[in-house]
Order: structure tokens, then C-alpha cells, then sequence
């Protein structure tokens, strides 16, 4: 019988290296990495950083798969049909669950649900709207009606 020399644990050596001294490859491992901290600092950070660049390139596959099927199901611009820059309005803001681009690292079925809600306009039309639309609440303000629009 012999000791580990990390836990402190009884163990059997094993019969082709009789002078084994951890228990385990655990014991072996967590004894390796408690004297060399900062090479564990070192390989962690690498690791994490591969697994982020990993993460990273997933999600902007999967956008720009999703921004690509999203202009495939909704068309161009309602307007003008344009398929450069479209922006999707939210008909009624008050059943918006977020921006829609932000969306598009979700999964489809998400976005798919979030896009039934929207129309696609190019951004020179969403942006006339837009204004036209704050001109029109500020007029209804004026005249006493409080409009829930943003």
C-alpha cells in the first residue's frame, strides 16, 4: 500500500510501475496544475479564447444564414423592392419582442415569429416613415390625444 502524495488517500500501486506516488490521474493532474499556476492560467486563457472564436463564428454564420432566409420569406422592400439595407418594421412596436436583427443569431423558428410581425422597407423609406410618423403624434398631442406609439 502506498500514499498519495496529493490527497493523502491509501492506494495499490500499479504492478508495472510499482513507484507510482498519486492515486489517480486526477490526483496526478490537480498536483501538476497546484505547482504550475501560471501555466494553467496560460492554457485556460488560450483555451477559453479558442472556444470564443469558436462561439463567434457560429453565431455569425448562423446571422448572416438567418438574414439571408429572413429576405427570402419577407421579400424586399414594400415600397420600392429593393433588397439592399432592409430594415423590418414592427407594425405594432407594442407586440415587438426585440430587434429583429439582433435576432438573427437565434433560432429560425424564432425569428420566423418575430418577422410575421414586421414589414421589410429599404432604410430611405423606414427612415421617411419614421419621421413622418413623429410629426403625425406631435400633431395629435397638440390636439389633446396621447398616441402609444413610441
Amino acid at each position: 500500500m502506498s500514499i498519495c502524495k496529493f490527497c493523502g488517500g491509501l492506494f495499490e500501486p500499479n504492478k508495472f510501475n510499482p513507484s507510482q506516488k498519486y492515486c489517480s490521474k486526477k490526483c496526478k493532474s490537480n498536483s501538476w496544475a497546484k505547482a504550475n499556476p501560471k501555466k494553467v492560467r496560460a492554457n485556460t486563457k488560450r483555451w477559453n479564447q479558442k472556444r470564443y472564436n469558436q462561439r463567434l463564428t457560429i453565431q455569425k454564420r448562423l446571422y448572416y444564414q438567418n438574414k439571408q432566409r429572413a429576405l427570402d420569406y419577407k421579400g424586399g422592400c414594400c415600397r420600392c423592392g429593393s433588397k439592399d439595407s432592409i430594415v423590418y418594421h414592427h407594425l405594432n412596436p407594442n407586440k415587438k419582442l426585440c430587434n429583429v436583427t439582433s435576432l438573427f443569431v437565434w433560432k429560425w423558428g424564432k425569428v420566423k415569429v418575430e418577422l410575421d410581425k414586421c414589414i421589410p422597407m429599404c432604410d430611405n423609406w423606414h427612415r421617411s416613415m419614421e419621421l413622418e410618423l413623429r410629426h403625425l403624434i406631435k400633431k395629435l398631442k397638440k390636439k389633446g390625444y396621447n398616441p402609444t406609439y413610441k
